[in-house]
């Protein structure tokens, strides 16, 4: 067989299994979305139109397809809104909005897709998304917008409490308490926060 003819095989071979990838990640953001996270992968398979042997050879398990749609809606829905963050003229308003962010992913996919922890890729990119919310709060401080007994090892703790709220509202319920959060950081402290534990600061 010729080099070009064996080439543009090739090429298309890729085209088709990046499309089946991309089919897969959509079906799958929809059911986790529809919060149906004991759909088997079989089912997500055939509404992508693909074998479970091609949806298998892109993702061996759930929780790699957890994985593969956390990291794809994190990148495209996420880390625009951190880099707005960084040059808002209200950081408060910045922060809220990266939280805002994180919170919708948390509760349309990994919320519904999985009962077994964080995936590591999820766990990978909260360690990112603290490190660069943590910029932005010291700005807000520095504005005089949020108190100043807040340090960034609170922000996994506060988005946590609000997280934990996403289980009992079918809808939108957890933006009350994000609303909530939002108050409790602009109020004027009635007395300092006791310290963290050891290894926290």
């Amino acid at each position: 067989m010729p080099a070009s003819r064996n080439s543009a095989g090739q090429r298309a071979a890729r085209t088709d299994a990046r499309r089946n990838a991309e089919r897969i990640l959509a079906v799958a953001h929809e059911v986790f979305g529809q919060r149906r996270h004991d759909v088997p992968l079989e089912e997500i398979a055939r509404r992508a139109g693909v074998g479970p042997a091609t949806l298998y050879r892109h993702y061996p398990s759930r929780d790699d397809l957890v994985a593969a749609v956390v990291r794809e809606r994190y990148l495209e829905h996420v880390a625009p809104i951190l880099d707005e963050a960084d040059t808002d003229p209200d950081a408060l308003r910045g922060l809220l909005r990266c939280f805002e962010a994180a919170l919708e992913i948390h509760a349309t996919d990994l919320c519904a897709a999985t009962t077994r922890g964080l995936p590591a890729v999820a766990d990978g990119l909260s360690r990112a998304f603290f490190h660069h919310v943590a910029r932005v709060l010291a700005r807000a401080q520095e504005q005089g917008s949020v108190r100043q007994d807040i340090g960034p090892a609170d922000l996994p703790r506060l988005l946590s409490m609000v997280c934990a709220t996403v289980p009992f509202d079918e809808h939108d319920g957890w933006r009350r308490y994000l609303a909530l959060l939002a108050d409790l950081l602009r109020s004027a402290p009635t007395a300092p926060l006791p310290p963290l534990g050891p290894g926290n600061s």
